[in-house]
């Protein structure tokens, strides 16, 4: 089912009857009616029966109109904070938990649907992989290899790239040996190599390979959500550019890298200001 095929049978459903459905809507009759009918067509009378210009709900339709219901608000509110955010204007974006997910086809479509009205450089999310070892540190496999280099390796694969081709990196630096151990494990550096690669300002702007522009959480935060957040706004806003006095010339590519507990969830993000 298409966002627009949600959108205009919870009409139909809610109006029982297309010329109402069709003026809430601003769409013409026939419009609707074709919507209707390829569904009908899709479905058989699982949900509905059409009769001329009505439509009746069959027990299955009634107990699946609320939560469509339930989606397509959520669906509408993404649509509408994020106009705002392409805008530059804040909100807040509260989305019930079961009724969507970032994966689901409808908010795929959604998201399709906003972005072509953003007046903002679209960045394009090329790759994402994720990866977990281990829940206590006593438990862990290693403690030098942690899932970075799976994470990562499923990342790369999925975009095409390797570590070669990537222009800016923001790791996640909750403690100094972390981003050491994350920027060996995603194959910028050989094992043992992360610590003088940072003390050799390789890391810094201009240098082999940008880390952290934004400060990383010593300007930004640890911990929680927004310190990794914080990370993928600054690899848009490379990638977008006009950052001034630490833009990263000639940014293409970014990756992203956050953990979670201690080293024990790994999650590694490519992002792109092409579609490549």
């Amino acid at each position: 089912m298409e966002l627009r095929h949600l959108r205009y049978f919870i009409a139909a459903a809610e109006e029982e009857h297309f010329g109402r459905a069709s003026e809430r809507l601003h769409v013409t009759r026939p419009a609707i009616s074709q919507i209707i009918a390829d569904l009908e067509a899709e479905l058989g009378t699982l949900l509905f029966e059409r009769q001329a210009h009505r439509v009746t709900l069959t027990a299955a339709g009634k107990a699946l109109l609320p939560p469509l219901q339930a989606i397509m608000g959520d669906l509408n509110q993404a649509i509408a904070m994020a106009r705002r955010v392409g805008e530059g204007k804040s909100g807040a974006l509260n989305i019930g938990y079961g009724s969507l997910t970032l994966m689901h086809p409808l908010f795929r479509t959604a998201v399709k649907a906003f972005a072509r009205d953003l007046k903002c450089k679209p960045v394009y999310l090329q790759g994402i992989g994720e990866y977990h070892t281990h829940e206590h540190l006593m438990c862990a496999p290693s403690l030098t290899e942690f899932g970075a280099t799976e994470s990562g390796r499923i990342a790369y694969d999925m975009a095409g790239l390797g570590p070669g081709d990537i222009d800016v990196a923001q790791l996640y630096d909750c403690f100094t040996i972390v981003p050491i151990l994350e920027l060996e494990e995603l194959g910028f550096v050989k094992a043992g190599e992360g610590g003088a690669f940072f003390a050799e300002g390789h890391a810094g702007l201009g240098g082999k390979l940008p880390v952290n522009t934004h400060g990383g959480m010593l300007s930004h935060a640890h911990a929680g959500a927004a310190g990794g957040l914080f990370g993928i706004v600054e690899a848009v806003r490379q990638l977008r550019g006009g950052l001034g006095a630490r833009q990263v010339n000639g940014a293409e590519v970014a990756l992203v890298h956050n953990e979670g507990g201690i080293l024990s969830s790994h999650c590694t993000v490519i992002l792109a200001n092409d579609r490549g």
